[in-house]
């Protein structure tokens, strides 16, 4: 599967720590850095399961969404969120890189590092941007840019704007499925991987939506859904 070579190849870019040894004479990556990594690889794998899931089931639905038929193998965002992505790797790599290693270089002057809180604590710090930034760059790797005024489908797909009701309160709300990292649910947008997108995915107007929240089962009817 080309999604796995493609991990792979991320895997093996993330942990090929050679990199930093530009920035530090000290090679001593945190352990929280080397957790940052599992996680980001295990959440590619999430991603590719529920793309896998939640596929468009013929060709003529796909080429309707305005997603490939390979869309299993990217990682979906608008437009917005990539602008987004790109604006923050180029802020972590041209201030936030440089000024860590900065302030590790000072605190290296002080001498006797091995207990030295303020090289510990940028040391740290430097574990959670490089982390980002690879994070970042993963994602712009497998980023499918969606633009959802140019999808035409009968059914909710990424980038559908989605008027709901509540069957029991009978309370209408409207969200954007976009992202995950465009995801802000007080802004009206939430994350296809969140269990209401999910349940909204292929479903068209008309609809009920079972979605299991904390306090039990919740039914919501799809009143309408436009892609602006």
């Amino acid at each position: 599967m080309v999604f796995s070579e493609q991990l792979d190849g991320l895997r093996a870019r993330f942990l090929d720590f050679g990199a930093l040894r530009r920035y530090s004479d000290e090679f001593d990556i945190s352990c929280r850095y080397l957790k940052w990594m599992r996680g980001i690889c295990l959440n590619y794998v999430q991603i590719e399961r529920s793309n896998e899931r939640y596929k468009m089931k013929d060709t003529d639905e796909s080429q309707g969404s305005g997603m490939s038929g390979a869309m299993s193998d990217k990682l979906p965002m608008t437009l917005l969120g990539k602008t987004r992505l790109d604006a923050e790797l180029k802020r972590l790599i041209h201030e936030e890189r440089p000024s860590v290693i900065k302030a590790i270089e000072e605190a290296r002057a002080h001498g006797d590092i091995s207990e030295n809180a303020e090289y510990e604590s940028a040391k740290e710090r430097q574990g959670m941007i490089e982390g980002r930034i690879a994070e970042i760059q993963g994602r712009l790797a497998l980023a499918e840019v969606i633009v959802p005024s140019e999808i035409k489908s009968d059914r909710i797909v990424f980038g559908a704007t989605v008027k709901i009701s509540d069957v029991e309160e009978d309370v209408e709300s409207t969200y954007q499925i976009v992202g995950g990292d465009e995801a802000d649910v007080k802004a009206g947008k939430i994350s296809i991987m969140s269990p209401l997108a999910r349940a909204l995915i292929g479903k068209k107007k008309g609809e009920i939506v079972v979605v299991q929240s904390p306090k039990g089962e919740k039914e919501y009817e799809v009143l309408n859904f436009e892609y602006k």
